[in-house]
C-alpha cells in the first residue's frame, strides 16, 4: 500500500477483510519520510480487505486515512515471478556539507537502499549499512567525509523480489570550511 504525505512521517496500516472493523495492523514503522510503501504479507487469496493507513510526524501529530479497499488475486492462476529489477532514476546528492552528504534517489518500486563511495572513480570502497526499509524514495545520509574532498559515488536498491539495481557512477564535492587562523 502507497501514499504520499506532506511532511514527513511514520507509517502503520490497518486492515481487516470486514470493512469498519480494522483489526490486524502491519508494525510501526518509525522512519520518517513522505514517501510510504508498506508492504501487507499473508493475505488470503481471492479475498476483498479494507485499510486506513496512519502516519506520525516527529512532534506526534497524527492524521488516519479514510478507509480505502483491494482485492488479492487467485495465486494459484495469476501468479507472476518478479524477474525484473527496480528501475532508479533522480539520482543526487544534496545537503553537501564539509564532512556530510545526502544522497538521494527514486525507484519504480518499493526497494531497500545502500550507497557505495570513494575518492577515486571506480573504487567505491565504503558504502553504507544496507537500509532494509522498502520505499522508492530513498535518501542516505554519508558522515566522516573530508572536507573540499570530490566523492565518486553509486546507488544500489533491491526489491523484495530480490532483484538488485546498481546506478551509474555520480559524484559531488563537499564544502571547505574556511576557519580563522590564529
Amino acid at each position: 500500500i502507497n501514499w504520499i504525505t506532506n511532511e514527513a512521517t511514520t507509517s502503520r496500516i490497518a486492515y481487516s477483510t470486514t470493512s469498519g472493523a480494522l483489526t490486524s495492523q502491519t508494525a510501526l514503522n518509525s522512519y520518517l519520510n513522505t514517501s510510504h510503501a508498506e508492504l501487507v504479507n499473508g493475505l488470503a487469496a481471492n479475498t476483498t480487505y479494507y485499510y486506513t493507513v496512519t502516519s506520525a510526524d516527529a512532534s506526534g501529530n497524527s492524521a488516519v486515512s479514510a478507509e480505502g479497499n483491494f482485492r488479492t488475486s487467485n495465486t494459484l492462476t495469476e501468479f507472476v515471478p518478479d524477474v525484473t529489477p527496480p528501475t532508479i532514476s533522480a539520482v543526487s546528492a544534496s545537503s553537501i556539507a564539509d564532512t556530510t552528504a545526502t544522497i538521494n534517489w527514486r525507484t519504480d518500486e518499493i526497494a531497500n537502499s545502500r550507497v557505495s563511495y570513494g575518492t577515486a572513480p571506480g573504487v567505491l570502497t565504503s558504502q553504507t549499512i544496507v537500509n532494509s526499509y522498502l520505499n522508492t524514495a530513498h535518501a542516505e545520509l554519508l558522515t566522516g567525509l573530508n572536507p573540499n574532498t570530490r566523492y565518486y559515488y553509486t546507488v544500489t536498491s533491491v526489491d523484495v523480489a530480490g532483484n538488485s539495481s546498481t546506478s551509474a557512477e555520480n559524484s559531488f564535492t563537499t564544502l571547505y570550511t574556511l576557519t580563522e587562523a590564529t
